[in-house]
């Protein structure tokens, strides 16, 4: 996984909160990424192998908005990311770490609609079909 493989030198998650208990902040600092919203999400569309041009019609998402996004001049909404997710065929954890750099929490699973988008991204479906699914169970579209 290529996302993994590029925070292997980053101290893992549970690790990096023990030592920030602890008194030794510039320690704990020393192991934090500056992963970006942005630069993660140009690897992960690196990644895809897919033209820009598909991801933003797919994802429904209108041309001028996607390349502010991929700028960094505009943060999108948590549907957006959604959206962006689904057509990138990302999972649940991959999802999560966008939502939160982001700034948009991320996703959980005892939430009805979070519960459903989970399903659809762990299974690849596009947006159209996770619309449906959600549609189906009576919850908001992304």
């Amino acid at each position: 996984m290529l996302t993994q493989k590029r925070y292997n030198k980053i101290m893992k998650t549970k690790d990096l909160e023990t030592i920030l208990k602890g008194d030794d902040l510039d320690e704990a600092l020393l192991h934090v990424g500056n992963t970006s919203f942005c630069a993660y999400l140009a690897e992960l569309i690196e990644a895809s192998g897919q033209k820009n041009s598909d991801i933003f019609l797919n994802a429904n998402i209108e041309r001028s908005y996607y390349y502010q996004i991929l700028k960094g001049t505009r943060i999108p909404s948590k549907d957006k990311v959604v959206a962006l997710a689904l057509t990138l065929h990302l999972k649940s954890d991959e999802t999560d770490r966008l939502l939160k750099l982001s700034a948009n929490g991320s996703l959980y699973p005892k939430i009805k609609r979070d519960a459903v988008i989970i399903y659809c991204l762990e299974h690849k479906y596009d947006l159209y079909k996770t619309n449906e699914l959600l549609i189906d169970h009576g919850l908001k579209t992304i």
